[in-house]
């Protein structure tokens, strides 16, 4: 399991705990032995080892329903990786597209009857995690580029500058001044490459991204196709290979593109 997912989880449980004690059927119980104990308050002690026994049943059946897991998990992901940090409302388009992903895959394998099965698929999906969070980070990059109006100019006013540049050389008599003029257009001529470069990588990004949720939604319908048809070990492992190359390209794109930033 990896450690996004452990601290997803643990994070997860927590706030299933936290819902169980809040649901209405805990405050009828903890207002039932309350009244009881104080009418009965001889046996005061029967009503409160009643009402924790009832409270732990309570907790246990929240912890074990499939939907509040998949609930929580996705919730939690999504204070983290929300969508509305987001400034291109095709970004969060995207973004939320994934956690849609997350939250039925998490469903479906929540929901899976306990023993073999759930915990195939549980291995199964592990990393899926890691995969929407990067699906994120890439999306929140491409926002930030899209927003960047420094770069913006530059691809515009870089070009203009290095043809002005060459206009003047081709009129300088000087060499000295020849010298200088050719240095600075190498100059420029390095920054409109490193300008291409990252343009080029984020446009890569935006279609690898596109084809990385479509990848998800497939996982999905195969994920869904391994609960219901109960496939083989060996279709499982073919598919949690394919997250795990799903996870890793994006990591490296993610790597790629800050890369690229850097120099830029």
């Amino acid at each position: 399991m990896s450690e996004v997912r452990r601290k997803l989880e643990k994070r997860a449980r927590n706030a299933i705990l936290q819902e169980a004690f809040f649901r209405w059927e805990s405050a009828i119980n903890v207002a039932a032995m309350l009244i009881l104990a104080f009418v009965f308050r001889q046996v005061w002690w029967a009503f409160a080892g009643l009402g924790v026994a009832i409270e732990t049943a309570i907790g246990v059946l929240t912890m074990r329903n499939p939907a509040i897991n998949a609930k929580a998990v996705a919730t939690i992901f999504q204070r983290d990786f929300h969508p509305r940090k987001l400034q291109s409302k095709k970004m969060r388009a995207k973004t939320a597209k994934a956690l849609e992903y997350l939250r039925r895959i998490e469903e479906s394998v929540n929901g899976a009857k306990e023993g073999v099965l759930r915990d195939r698929l549980k291995r199964t999906t592990d990393e899926v995690v890691d995969w929407v969070e990067a699906i994120y980070r890439i999306a929140q990059r491409l926002d930030t580029y899209a927003e960047n109006r420094l770069i913006a100019r530059d691809m515009i006013s870089v070009p203009k500058t290095i043809n002005q540049l060459r206009r003047r050389l081709a009129e300088e008599d000087d060499a000295r001044v020849r010298t200088q003029i050719e240095k600075t257009i190498a100059d420029r001529e390095r920054q409109l490459a490193n300008l291409e470069g990252l343009d080029n990588t984020m446009d890569s990004a935006e279609l690898q991204l596109e084809r990385t949720l479509s990848a998800l939604g497939t996982v999905y319908s195969q994920l869904l196709m391994l609960d219901t048809k109960g496939e083989s070990t060996g279709r499982a492992t073919r598919l949690q290979e394919e997250i795990s190359e799903q996870v890793q390209q994006l990591q490296d794109l993610t790597a790629a593109m800050d890369e690229v930033y850097v120099e830029t």
